[in-house]
């Protein structure tokens, strides 16, 4: 043992050795430690502190609640365990927190928060959304789109509806830019618009009422065709030809009564014409014939 002069003071051999062999800034077994002169030791291992740890920076990992880490600046945090590894107190002290809960992952997944400032959307507070942008891709689940969650119109462009009846029990007016059905079509009425068929037919319409022009590229009514400049019949397609002032057709003209002067009749061939209350004046009635007989009968 070392004593010291004033005789209060005595060191045994076993306190000596601690500081026998001892390199500054180096830590080892059984020996006191002793910084270097940058105020550096290295070769610690596990540390056990029951107070408070405060360091500018920090390397490597640490093990306890973590209530009492504060001013926190790493670029990872390494792996957090548990279910709900994150668990937030608020501006307040309470008996409730916040936890953030995690689902086992089967795979590695990446959560990326975005540089803009806003609430989280969550299935609790779903019904708060007043501004999604642009959905460009995905299928819309929600069991009905109402003006409670729709504050203004619902547009929809160059897009495909598949679904029930828009208006479901009480049909609603709706403003279409563009409607594309691959299947049936079915309605009370299409009023204010234009409604163009590439294919397939017009079945079971009551009454089609307009002021204006269709324009189609055949018309069958009850097996009368029109199509383009010719009327005819299922059976006989192109019994009339129209052009500008002419009706040509390609058949027998039966009537019982044809009423007008009959200047513009040409061509008549007939077994026999019959006129009555012919009058006089100036008309002139000119007959020829190369063979046979012309008889006129008072």
């Amino acid at each position: 043992s070392l004593s010291l002069d004033d005789g209060t003071t005595t060191l045994s051999a076993t306190e000596i050795n601690v500081l026998d062999g001892i390199t500054a800034g180096t830590a080892s077994g059984n020996k006191a430690l002793i910084v270097d002169t940058n105020k550096d030791i290295s070769s610690l291992r596990n540390i056990t502190a029951s107070g408070t740890v405060t360091a500018s920076d920090f390397m490597g990992s640490f093990s306890g609640d973590g209530t009492g880490i504060t001013g926190v600046s790493a670029t990872e945090l390494g792996i957090l365990m548990g279910e709900t590894p994150l668990i937030f107190e608020g501006p307040v002290a309470d008996p409730h927190e916040t936890k953030i809960a995690v689902t086992n992952p089967t795979a590695d997944r990446v959560l990326t928060l975005p540089d803009v400032s806003g609430t989280f959307l969550t299935t609790g507070n779903k019904t708060a959304i007043d501004t999604v942008g642009t959905v460009t891709d995905g299928v819309w689940q929600g069991a009905a789109v109402a003006d409670t969650y729709v504050a203004d119109d619902l547009t929809i462009s160059g897009g495909i509806i598949n679904g029930t009846v828009i208006g479901a029990v009480t049909p609603a007016t709706g403003g279409f830019t563009s409607v594309t059905a691959s299947g049936a079509v079915t309605g009370g009425s299409i009023t204010d618009g234009t409604a163009t068929l590439t294919s397939g037919a017009l079945a079971g319409a009551t009454t089609i009422t307009g002021s204006g022009l269709a324009t189609v590229g055949s018309l069958d009514v009850d097996d009368v065709l029109v199509d383009g400049t010719t009327i005819g019949h299922t059976d006989d397609t192109d019994l009339m030809t129209l052009s500008n002032g002419t009706v040509t057709v390609a058949g027998t003209v039966a009537a019982t009564t044809l009423t007008g002067d009959g200047s513009g009749i040409t061509g008549v061939s007939a077994s026999s014409i019959k006129s009555d209350d012919i009058t006089s004046g100036d008309g002139a009635v000119t007959i020829t014939t190369s063979t046979g007989a012309i008889n006129l009968t008072p």
